[in-house]
């Protein structure tokens, strides 16, 4: 499947949390983002090859990561904005068991390193830049990534962008 260059945007369905948290439980370790991810990757697989790409084994994928704590009560709660880009290479996978294992083990790895780390302070250097300088490089970070994925309540209706 050629990739054009056009970007799109696509919304998901609101998936049910508990579903989701039964699911990640079911996998050991797993997260709600891993398994989100996971449903990413074998239905990405599919698509693909639905559309005659037999071939692409992964894409890269960017996210957010949040540097915040969780709050323990609602008072504690916070509205900061301490949130790096994440960029990382997501494997495809025909079997939702490989993608919940491979998506596990390449999160729990990017979470304990110090790569967040170095994005985040890299987007706060970019910020002291003039204007310009500092939208082209997060540009080109950007377009390193083929999927943006988060897990922020989208709008009610779909966005698409040409």
């Amino acid at each position: 499947m050629a990739l054009t260059g056009c970007k799109k945007n696509s919304v998901g369905p609101v998936m049910d949390v508990p579903d989701l948290k039964r699911i990640a439980k079911h996998y050991n370790k797993a997260t709600i983002n891993d398994v989100v991810l996971s449903l990413l990757s074998t239905c990405l697989l599919e698509y693909m090859h639905n559309h005659g790409d037999k071939t692409t084994k992964s894409v890269n994928v960017l996210m957010a990561f949040s540097f915040r704590e969780l709050p323990q009560s609602y008072s504690e709660h916070k509205f900061e904005n301490d949130v790096s880009g994440l960029q990382f290479t997501l494997p495809l996978h025909t079997k939702f068991a490989d993608a919940v294992s491979a998506v596990n083990k390449e999160t729990s790895y990017l979470k304990k390193s110090i790569y967040p780390h170095g994005i985040y302070a890299l987007t706060q250097l970019i910020s002291w830049f003039p204007g310009i300088i500092g939208q082209l490089a997060m540009m080109w970070v950007v377009s390193k990534g083929t999927i943006c994925f988060s897990n922020v309540p989208g709008p009610k209706k779909c966005l698409y962008f040409f």
